[in-house]
């Protein structure tokens, strides 16, 4: 492995830490529904995020940074490890298929935070860390 894989394993062994402390309560899984023009939507199993991920509101001032692309209510989930032998996830997992009309990704979260999101932006420029900003669709029931 490289010198980056092997970091990249290690920022994953660190990341385990909170969730065994049950520091992070909020669970994300991503659910991908496809819903080919002939058929009913075909649901694929949900990737449940691993290690938990820190979930939070973003800030006043993230909002005011992004000139519009980011509203109050909107949530930073992260950071995720990107891929590496033994663990991380892809940008295609994390994101789907963009530009496939077909699919429709949902970001389900659970815990202290529970609805039904969209993803408004990935965060890929870190080596070591990946971010998701997600907007609520919809609330559900606990």
């Amino acid at each position: 492995m490289s010198f980056r894989e092997d970091l990249l394993g290690l920022a994953d062994e660190i990341r385990n830490i909170p969730p065994d402390l049950d520091e992070r309560v909020t669970h994300v899984a991503i659910r991908r529904t496809y819903s080919p023009a002939s058929s009913a939507p075909v649901p694929n199993p949900d990737l449940i995020l691993s290690p938990t991920p820190k979930v939070k509101q973003i800030t006043t001032g993230e909002v005011v940074g992004s000139y519009g692309r980011f509203v109050d209510g909107d949530l930073k989930v992260g950071p995720i490890t990107p891929a590496y032998p033994g663990g991380g996830y892809t940008r295609d997992q994390l994101v789907g298929g963009e530009g496939v009309s077909e699919e429709l990704t949902t970001y389900i979260l659970t815990g202290q935070i529970t609805g039904e999101f969209t993803r408004v932006h990935i965060e890929t420029s870190r080596n070591h860390s990946w971010f998701l900003t997600l907007r609520r669709r919809r609330t559900t029931q606990r």
